[in-house]
């Protein structure tokens, strides 16, 4: 339970709060299920606190310093948290349905089973973040930076990703089905059984990205034995592939016109009912594979 000192303090208002900070730096405020429900506090210093299953529905927490603190279970429910700093905190299992924490810095921190439905996170920094099992369903995602993230078994139905970067990110077993991909980075991503059938990925960067388990870079961190990544009726026109290992990978009926798929792996893939006309297929490994409409 939080303590009463702390919350009397609260009470006072955030500036004299950031002077107690300021005084006493190394103190880490036990605020563990607190009813904060709707409290103005932007800009706070709440670095290190412990805010774990606190009630924070509502409140106003934009560029506050969250950073390194527990939000484990913490109820952010339409909560502000544009600009926050969340960098290296724990928000594990936490509930940020229908929030707003767009440009937050989020770099580092744990984010296994969070949900997110219907926030709004554009332009926020997630790299090396701890994304598995999170439910990102209907969020707002442009601009993000999820670089180097592990967001195994991650749902994304119905989220907008346009010009986010999932560079080197770990998409092992990911729900992406139906989403505009089109010019996304996943440039030496992971997708290993992603679940991609219906993508538009026209355009999109997936130079030396992952499908296949049996590449010696993938790490599973899924617990779970992933399948085929499937990518059928996926429109992939004009998508650079280069280097890309696509072994292992559904792509039934789809769409692959002057894509770059120059060094890739294609090793053992059905490419039947796969439209390939016009691609550049220099270099690329298809021992075993058909070439329909090539």
């Amino acid at each position: 339970m939080a303590e009463q000192s702390y919350l009397d303090l609260i009470k006072r208002g955030k500036d004299a709060w950031n002077q107690w900070r300021e005084q006493y730096p190394d103190v880490q405020p036990n605020l563990n299920e607190a009813d904060l429900k709707g409290i103005i506090f932007n800009e706070a210093n709440l670095r290190k606190a412990d805010l774990s299953w606190a009630n924070l529905r509502g409140a106003d927490l934009s560029k506050a310093m969250i950073s390194e603190a527990n939000c484990r279970g913490t109820d952010f429910r339409e909560a502000i948290l544009e600009q926050v700093d969340l960098s290296m905190a724990d928000l594990g299992g936490a509930d940020c349905t229908g929030a707003s924490l767009r440009g937050a810095i989020l770099k580092g921190a744990n984010m296994y089973s969070t949900w997110f439905e219907g926030a709004n996170l554009s332009g926020a920094n997630l790299s090396k973040t701890d994304l598995r099992y999170a439910g990102l369903m209907r969020t707002q995602l442009r601009k993000v930076n999820f670089i180097g993230a592990d967001m195994s078994a991650t749902v994304l139905e119905g989220a907008n990703v346009s010009m986010a970067n999932f560079s080197e990110a770990n998409l092992t077993m990911a729900y992406l089905e139906d989403l505009n991909l089109s010019g996304v980075n996943f440039s030496h991503a992971h997708l290993v059984g992603a679940y991609l059938s219906r993508t538009d990925l026209t355009g999109a960067n997936l130079r030396g990205a992952n499908f296949s388990q049996s590449n010696p870079k993938w790490v599973n961190t899924h617990g779970g034995e992933p399948e085929k990544a499937d990518l059928s009726e996926a429109n992939l026109s004009g998508a650079d592939l280069t280097g890309a290992d696509l072994r292992a990978v559904h792509l039934r009926n789809a769409r692959l016109v002057g894509a770059n798929l120059s060094g890739a792996d294609l090793r053992g893939v059905d490419l039947s009912g796969v439209d390939l006309s016009e691609a550049n297929l220099t270099g690329a490994l298809l021992d075993t594979t058909d070439l329909p409409h090539a």
